[in-house]
């Protein structure tokens, strides 16, 4: 099954039909690699995409409170609440 979602989300950057052919574009390279190049297509699953967005969401934040001076640091589970920022 194809998802459209890329789709959707470039149509409000570029419009609706520059949308559809960078989907195609997409597709279109899919299938060359599969049928030209003899490459499978392996679907990576939820977990490869939650961890892919986890780490970017993660870089992002210490990206965004690196600016006003801040830090982010790795808090241990087992020991008693601290403060997560601190500053740089």
């Amino acid at each position: 099954m194809v998802r459209w979602s890329s789709c959707d989300s470039k149509k409000g950057w570029v419009g609706k039909p520059d949308a559809v052919n960078a989907k195609a574009h997409v597709l279109a390279c899919l299938i060359d690699m599969m049928v030209i190049r003899g490459t499978e297509y392996v679907e990576r699953g939820m977990e490869a995409h939650e961890r892919n967005r986890t780490s970017g969401v993660m870089t992002s934040l210490a990206r965004r409170a690196r600016q006003p001076g801040f830090a982010l640091v790795a808090i241990d589970e087992n020991q008693p609440a601290q403060a997560a920022l601190t500053t740089a």
